[in-house]
This record gives C-alpha cells, sequence and structure tokens, in this order.
C-alpha cells in the first residue's frame, strides 16, 4: 500500500496527474499548487482581521511562514480553481495523510467565494480521489464551534 511511504512522494505520483490535477468536473477544478498561488493564498490571510498587524511587522515573515506550512509535504493541499473564470477560489486539503488512517479534512475559501456551496461540491471530489487512489474511505474534520457554515458543511 502507498501509505506506508516516509514522504508524500509516492502519494501525490499516484493523486495528481501529469498536468497537475488532483480532480475535477464542470465547474471547478482541484490542481497542485504552484509558486504562483502564493499571493492569491497569502491575500486569504491578509484579510482576516487577527493577521493584520502580524502580516505589518517587519521582524516576522508571516507570509513566508505560511507558504511554507501550505507546501509542507506532510499536507496535502490542492488549490480550487472555478473553471468558468479561471478564478482562485481558495484550497482544500488532507491533514497528516501519511501518517493517519483517517486525514483531516481542511477547506479555506477567499471571502468572496463563501455560502456559495463551493465547499459542498469540491469536498467530495477531494475525498472521492483519495479514496479511490488509497483507499482510505474515512475522514475526520475539526470546525470551530463558531463557525456555522463549516459546521453545516461538514455535516452533509
Amino acid at each position: 500500500m502507498i501509505m506506508n511511504q516516509k514522504d508524500g512522494t509516492a502519494i501525490r505520483t499516484a493523486l495528481f496527474a501529469e498536468n497537475g490535477t488532483y480532480a475535477e468536473n464542470e465547474l471547478y477544478v482541484l490542481r497542485a499548487i504552484k509558486e504562483s498561488d502564493k499571493e492569491d493564498y497569502l491575500n486569504i490571510y491578509r484579510a482576516k482581521p487577527e493577521w493584520v498587524s502580524l502580516f505589518q511587522n517587519p521582524l516576522l515573515d508571516v507570509g513566508q511562514t505560511l507558504w511554507d506550512e501550505f507546501v509542507n509535504p506532510n499536507v496535502l493541499n490542492a488549490v480550487i480553481i472555478r473553471k468558468s473564470d479561471d478564478t482562485f477560489c481558495g484550497y482544500c486539503g488532507l491533514q497528516e495523510f501519511l501518517t493517519e488512517e483517517a486525514p483531516e479534512l481542511s477547506i479555506t475559501l477567499v471571502p468572496e467565494c463563501r455560502q456559495q456551496g463551493i465547499g459542498s461540491v469540491v469536498l467530495p471530489m477531494l475525498m472521492k480521489r483519495y479514496a479511490d487512489v488509497i483507499g482510505v474511505h474515512q475522514f475526520i474534520s475539526k470546525v470551530s464551534p463558531d463557525n456555522l457554515p463549516s459546521q453545516k458543511l461538514m455535516r452533509k
């Protein structure tokens, strides 16, 4: 089984097509992260009030730290692109996919793409592809008690 690898290289090779596609449907494509996604990814955090002062602190390289965590080989992330206008909508992924029998789901959308049903479309795509290729059919999610939209999404 692929899951016994020490790093995610074999799993990523199995999951992502040669062109970087993880999964797609008529509306969205989940694809591998590119360096050109960095600013779109960081803008998600720049828009959060609790992160503003961290980005303004010249002593911290918050942007690079966040990016390094995002591309960490122990995390499987895919960017979400809306096909109709090639818009970066956010990302979804699996935390601890190398070590856990039930990897943890994650999803973060840019503010203008929230509350549009994107999560209920792309998370099943993420899970199905992973289950089909790796054979793992159980996933977990952790949602903040005050995040009602995400709670609703995870119940689906």
